[in-house]
């Protein structure tokens, strides 16, 4: 399903965003991979929905038809996500962290524990850039954080074992 593109003001930036659904927010946030836009969880808005979520994926900062902001640090993208969560109206999300944007959640997470209501890390565990070594130390690091480690997948969770990845949301997302 192609999703019509929203914008919304973000700290000066326009900002597009595409969501699907009511009831509680999740926001799936995209890595920093070179092309990586909302439209790497296009085909996963749907079924998430379909379980009760109100799914938001947007363009963050210099990506996609996101504006470009003057600060591209991972630091500023870290707290652009809060901003954004205002922008939109939204008190509390739950996060949705693919690659780089996964430490960002997990930043916000900790520092923002009354913003993000949840916090859903994608890891594959065969991807390439010892992923799984890392997933498994954090787990060492945050034993309270719920972790799931996806088997015969890559980098793309939501891509690569897509019908995981919606029973995994689905099911620890809501509310």
């Amino acid at each position: 399903m192609a999703y019509q593109d929203r914008f919304v003001q973000v700290d000066g930036l326009k900002t597009r965003y595409i969501e699907d659904g009511s009831g509680p927010a999740a926001i799936c946030l995209h890595g920093a991979s070179l092309g990586s836009s909302a439209d790497v969880f296009e085909r996963n808005l749907g079924p998430l929905a379909k379980a009760g979520l109100r799914v938001i994926a947007y363009d963050q900062p210099g990506f996609g038809l996101t504006d470009h902001p003057a600060d591209f640090s991972v630091n500023y993208r870290r707290r652009f996500i809060l901003m954004s969560m205002e922008a939109l109206g939204l008190q509390t999300a739950a996060m949705i962290g693919h690659s780089q944007a996964g430490n960002m959640s997990m930043a916000n997470a900790f520092e923002h524990s009354e913003r993000i209501s949840k916090l859903m890390i994608l890891f594959g565990k065969d991807d390439r850039a010892n992923v799984f070594e890392r997933a498994c130390l954090l787990k060492e690091s945050f034993p309270q954080l719920d972790l799931h480690i996806v088997d015969n997948c890559k980098h793309l969770v939501q891509w690569d074992a897509m019908d995981r990845f919606h029973e995994l949301a689905a099911s620890s997302l809501p509310n």
